[in-house]
């Protein structure tokens, strides 16, 4: 029941966060990266909120912050190296391969996390 409402959290924090890169350098015309590294780590910290006591039910400790922000860290290298590894393995247009790696990276996270910081 935890990983449905972790995946639950990290798709609706997924979607916010590509509407507001979207909207920020679309209409605002802010800086690609920035906007990215902003957003990103926005959207990380509420998503820190939410799963805490959503999730995980427990209570939001900022001393869990930097554990949850290094496993989060750690699945977007992980996704990176399977990214990089299904380039090699299969061909298809570029714009899927990040799609590939979120159902594993989802995985990678919420094992961490429920390890490192669930009751």
């Amino acid at each position: 029941m935890r990983f449905l409402r972790f995946v639950s959290v990290g798709a609706v924090i997924s979607l916010l966060s590509m509407a507001c890169n979207y909207v920020f350098v679309r209409y605002f015309e802010t800086p690609v990266s920035a906007t990215y590294c902003s957003v990103y780590a926005f959207f990380l910290l509420i998503s820190f909120f939410v799963n805490s006591r959503f999730s995980f039910g427990t209570r939001v400790i900022m001393a869990n912050a930097a554990t949850y922000f290094s496993v989060y860290l750690s699945g977007m290298l992980f996704g990176f190296l399977l990214i990089e590894f299904y380039q090699w393995l299969i061909q298809i247009p570029p714009y899927f391969y990040h799609f590939l790696v979120i159902p594993v990276t989802a995985l990678w996270n919420f094992l961490l996390c429920d390890r490192l910081l669930g009751r």
